[in-house]
């Protein structure tokens, strides 16, 4: 035995020697062989510095993933908490085509049925933003805003003619409402 293992050797062998088949005496240590205990000890000490750098890089990802985790479980604990008690909080309310077909004088052919209906059914949308807004008050906050949600379809084509003929809007319908409300401090909430 020429070396001694250290309590941090990082698992690298120890040094030994061994004779070759020529009767040279060779120094060892994992399978490496060298010339001198010199260069042995040289190539040991940077595989085990290598070695300790590694870990010390997988401990160093380990820290940061564990770091990330703990960040990520405070942060879905303050959004937990604030989903509890939202100051601000909005509500959907969807508007409904009117039942009601929309037929319209077409010159000397009489009436007729132009299709479907983009109408919104304004009782049934109504309503809904009456039925909304009363929890979203009777829960303590204040509607600050009703705005509409549009749909539409664009590059529409009318038919017949030899180009076809088309607009770059074609027709748009209100596809309902999204009410915001902000919780209201006057109840001590």
């Amino acid at each position: 035995m020429v070396g001694t293992v250290e309590d941090d050797d990082m698992g690298v062998g120890q040094i030994t020697t061994k004779k070759t088949m020529f009767g040279r005496i060779v120094f060892t240590f994992d399978g490496l062989e060298f010339e001198t205990e010199e260069a042995a000890r040289s190539d040991r000490k940077i595989i085990i510095e290598r070695k300790r750098a590694e870990k010390a890089q997988q401990e160093a990802k380990a820290a940061q993933k564990e770091d990330q985790q703990r960040r990520e479980r405070e942060i879905a604990e303050i959004y937990a908490r604030y989903d509890e008690a939202a100051e601000i909080i909005t509500r959907w309310v969807q508007a409904r085509p009117s039942a009601e077909q929309q037929v319209h004088q077409w010159g000397i052919v009489g009436n007729r049925d132009v299709g479907l209906s983009t109408l919104v059914d304004m009782d049934a949308l109504s309503g809904g933003i009456y039925k909304v807004c009363r929890e979203i008050a009777l829960a303590g906050y204040e509607v600050i805003s009703i705005a509409p949600v549009v749909g539409g379809v664009g590059n529409y084509h009318f038919p017949g003619g030899k180009d076809g003929g088309g607009a770059g809007w074609g027709y748009s319908f209100t596809q309902g409402v999204i009410i915001t409300a902000k919780r209201r401090r006057d109840l001590g909430a």
